[in-house]
């Protein structure tokens, strides 16, 4: 990624640029801005289409050949852009979409070209649009590998609906297009009812938070990285990197604490203790709480074997 002044961007009215070589390198050239909430949409945009270019060569895709769904690109994007510390825009969204009425039809919406870079306000109908069909169409997945498989096609080229019906298979194949039509209409609106944020399952609860935890440092002196747990630094606690990692970590702690699953809400409370200790500089506070996010984690996968034996048995 390689980030350009605005008074440097040489590159006319785009926001951003992908470049894919035949080797695999993609780079995003990215137009540097104001913080807010439109230049950071806007950066997610580019980064979602520089991932996808990724994936596309991936595929066996040549560069040349590379070509991304303005929608895709919306939608990746406004997943990212509304998790963790922006959770509550998913209550923007679900409002922009009962607001809209009616959606863009889903023909439109897969066959969105052109705009995208534009796509940066609040409410965008296109942008909301285009983050329905993404969570509607992970969610017909049902755990399979069909939202993949469509992701494929259409990075290799082929038209939507083709991509769709192979994908999914029985669950669009005999539709026809007014029946999809109203499918999409249907699942949108029920998509702008959700009022509260999904809960995490108890195993991603716990991946969650150990990816919270987690932090790959490059160690000056061999030149190798080496991962650590945040939690586990005391010495190194007031280096710049570590104390604005920890403030970001614990302020996307906090925006996701509601939808932790309750085996582990106890270690998501103590693991943000432990860093509240850390910034503040009270060893004995910090060592208490570190031996407290232990046992609360330990406790938490306890419950979830214990809780998943007991389940199993009852199936048999």
């Amino acid at each position: 990624m390689r980030l350009v002044p605005e008074l440097e961007w040489k590159l006319g009215e785009s926001a951003w640029r992908v470049v894919s070589e035949p080797g695999g390198v993609v780079t995003v050239w990215l137009k540097s801005g104001p913080a807010g909430l439109a230049r950071d949409r806007r950066w997610l945009l580019a980064l979602a289409e520089g991932a996808l270019h990724r994936q596309a060569i991936g595929l066996a895709v040549v560069p040349e050949r590379i070509w991304i769904p303005d929608w895709l690109v919306a939608g990746a994007a406004e997943a990212v852009l509304s998790s963790g510390e922006r959770a509550s825009l998913q209550d923007s969204w679900r409002r922009s979409a009962g607001q809209a009425g009616r959606m863009p039809s889903l023909i439109a919406v897969l066959t969105w070209q052109g705009g995208v870079q534009t796509a940066t306000e609040t409410g965008d109908a296109r942008t909301v649009a285009a983050f329905g069909v993404w969570q509607w169409l992970r969610a017909e997945s049902r755990g399979t590998l069909a939202w993949r498989l469509f992701l494929a096609g259409l990075l290799r080229g082929q038209a939507p609906r083709p991509a769709l019906n192979a994908a999914y298979g029985a669950r669009f194949t005999g539709m026809a297009g007014q029946e999809l039509e109203l499918a999409w209409q249907t699942a949108a609106a029920g998509l702008a009812r959700v009022q509260v944020l999904p809960v995490f399952s108890a195993a991603e609860s716990r991946v969650w938070l150990d990816y919270m935890d987690r932090l790959v440092v490059l160690d000056a002196n061999d030149g190798r990285e080496h991962a650590v747990r945040l939690s586990e630094v005391w010495a190194e606690r007031r280096e710049p990197a570590l104390r604005v990692t920890r403030e970001r970590r614990a302020a996307g702690l906090a925006a996701e604490f509601a939808r932790a699953h309750p085996f582990y809400r106890n270690a998501a409370g103590s693991l943000g203790r432990v860093w509240l200790a850390q910034g503040t500089g009270r060893e004995t506070a910090w060592r208490e709480a570190l031996a407290e996010w232990r046992a609360d984690r330990a406790a938490g996968e306890e419950l979830e074997r214990t809780s998943a034996a007991l389940l199993d048995g009852t199936v048999r």
